[in-house]
């Protein structure tokens, strides 16, 4: 027997080519992603064209994007960020819409403008940062105009554990209305994602965590079923490469792998109405 060899591992697996080329006949959708700068952090490569030369190294083909100053607070600037991305990379680019509860007085103008002016398909808060949780009154006329068109939300809780119980409510009070929770395979979020919102048939969950552990796509696969699980990068904070990977070598069929990587999330923006 030939004797084992790291070089040859790590030569398969830097070999992006060799993913590329696996990827290539099949449809692969990032729904989680950022673009520019950061207040607090500094986030490498952060603008469109970087992202864009990350999803061609592998053989990703559209993805998901909101500007991070548009999660932060700036949300008119950010989006407007956003939908320049779109412009510039109309085929390849789905916008999120971000809104923030903090100033309630542009919740709705902004929902109105993304969706209506600027062709975002997408909604996204982030409760964490707002400090606020989902289900507060002033997320609401952005969810419910979304709502009315089956338009997804993707959105972070004020926790992993604690705020899930006022989402799953929030999204049995909307149940046309696809959820994301985002993060989904965080280890300290899996366990309680799979008792708490399993059962709430609108409710998705993307496979952007850090760190990642040992068979964690297998155990969200299995405790939500396959048809619910979303390819998400986090890009560019986080390695595109590293974020597939889990997918592609998971112990699931490969049925289920082209759902998480395309499928699922196609299904939901074809379920968008006007």
């Amino acid at each position: 027997m030939a004797a084992f060899s790291f070089d040859i591992v790590m030569e398969q697996v830097r070999n992006l080519e060799a993913i590329k080329d696996i990827l290539a006949d099949l449809l692969v959708i990032d729904c989680h992603a950022h673009i520019g700068p950061h207040s607090r952090y500094f986030v490498p490569n952060d603008g469109i064209d970087g992202i864009i030369a990350a999803m061609d190294s592998i053989g990703v083909d559209k993805v998901g994007i909101n500007a991070l100053s548009a999660l932060e607070g700036e949300v008119v600037d950010g989006n407007t960020a956003t939908a320049r991305a779109m412009m510039q990379y109309p085929d390849r680019i789905i916008g999120h819409c971000c809104i923030n509860p903090n100033y309630p007085e542009t919740v709705e103008s902004e929902t109105l403008r993304c969706f209506e002016q600027l062709g975002m398909r997408m909604l996204k808060f982030h409760s964490a940062w707002h400090k606020t949780p989902p289900e507060h009154a002033h997320y609401r006329p952005a969810v419910e105009y979304c709502a009315a068109r089956r338009i997804p939300l993707l959105t972070h809780l004020t926790d992993y554990i604690g705020g899930l119980p006022g989402y799953a409510s929030l999204a049995r009070e909307y149940p046309q209305m696809p959820f994301i929770i985002a993060h989904a395979t965080a280890p300290n979020a899996i366990d309680a994602i799979i008792e708490v919102c399993a059962g709430v048939e609108n409710m998705f969950f993307d496979t952007t965590g850090y760190p990642k552990y040992n068979r964690s796509i297998e155990r969200l696969v299995e405790g939500c079923g396959e048809d619910r699980v979303l390819f998400g990068s986090d890009i560019a904070w986080l390695n595109l490469a590293h974020e597939i990977g889990p997918i592609l070598f998971a112990e699931i069929s490969d049925t289920a792998k082209e759902k998480l990587l395309g499928r699922n999330f196609q299904a939901i923006l074809e379920g968008i109405t006007p």
